[in-house]
């Protein structure tokens, strides 16, 4: 069913108004005609279009498995999403070798089978693949069904993230030891939120 639907998907976002050709690839625009049907959002029209692509086109062996039934879709986008900075033949190689094992392993060892063999084939795959994603660094704000939001740093360098994490950790112990009594996890927080709102602009 899932398969299916991946399918239609694909004919709807390449139609064309009064022709019987579908446009030869996906463009920007494709998802429009999708979200407008279904009532989602541009971008997960957009993500199942690209999920449909990837299984119509560059990897219908993965498409195949989904369409047999016995790969679920999760495992079949991981499959899609973590050899798509792979050379064509090598993500086919990957997935000759791991689509086989998929069905019994959690995504989570999906993956880390995936980075294995395409870290075997492309030695390089792993730090080209960081790059892209670093390229794609945003900060997003996005509100809660409880009136809340949450403030994230999406595709930050490592060390980096790591670095910023330990200066919040090591401002909030040193506030806790000063007495406040604020539960830990909401005292980081307060200090993260006081260091980026300007706050505390020259303080020590």
């Amino acid at each position: 069913a899932s398969a299916e639907l991946l399918e239609g998907i694909h004919h709807l976002g390449r139609a064309q108004a009064g022709r019987t050709e579908r446009l030869a690839s996906c463009d920007e625009f494709c998802g429009d005609e999708v979200a407008a049907l279904l009532g989602w959002s541009r971008t997960m029209s957009s993500r199942k279009l690209d999920l449909a692509d990837d299984l119509l086109v560059r990897l219908p062996e993965v498409g195949d498995a989904l369409y047999a039934g016995w790969l679920d879709e999760p495992k079949a986008r991981t499959l899609c999403e973590q050899t798509r900075d792979l050379a064509d033949d090598h993500a086919h190689e990957v997935c000759r070798l791991v689509l086989p094992e998929a069905p019994g392993l959690p995504v989570g060892a999906v993956i880390e089978r995936i980075a294995q063999v395409a870290t075997a084939l492309d030695p390089d795959w792993a730090q080209r693949r960081r790059r892209r994603a670093e390229a794609r660094a945003r900060v997003i704000l996005t509100p809660t069904p409880s009136g809340t939001a949450n403030l994230s740093f999406c595709d930050a360098p490592a060390p980096d993230g790591i670095a910023s994490q330990a200066r919040i950790d090591a401002l909030a112990a040193a506030v806790r030891h000063l007495g406040v009594l604020t539960p830990i996890g909401v005292l980081r927080l307060q200090v993260g939120m006081r260091l980026l709102d300007g706050s505390t602009a020259g303080m020590d």
